[in-house]
């Protein structure tokens, strides 16, 4: 289930806001990473400027997030993770309209 975080709050808690019920974002962040700290450190990096981030904990979680919701702005992605390797989300992205 991929996450959205609304940027407008300091609750980084991977909660969904506008735009996570199915439709797609006007731009997001995809940080697809399984280490929790490093996605914590991801995600506060972003939060100034204001956008909406996507968090995948594994590779077929992220690319299932790219063919849902296109492209994203920014991919933030660890190239060792489980299930399908960074490569593989890479090449999804590059796949997506």
């Amino acid at each position: 289930m991929s996450r959205l975080i609304d940027m407008s709050t300091r609750d980084n808690q991977h909660s969904r806001s506008a735009g996570s019920g199915g439709e797609p974002a006007c731009s997001y962040v995809l940080v697809a990473d399984a280490d929790v700290p490093r996605t914590a450190a991801c995600i506060e990096s972003i939060e100034p400027f204001k956008v909406g981030v996507r968090v995948a904990r594994d590779g077929e979680e992220a690319i299932g997030i790219l063919q849902r919701f296109g492209p994203p702005i920014l991919l933030i992605t660890d190239l060792s993770l489980p299930r399908k390797d960074g490569f593989a989300v890479i090449e999804a992205l590059r796949g997506t309209d």
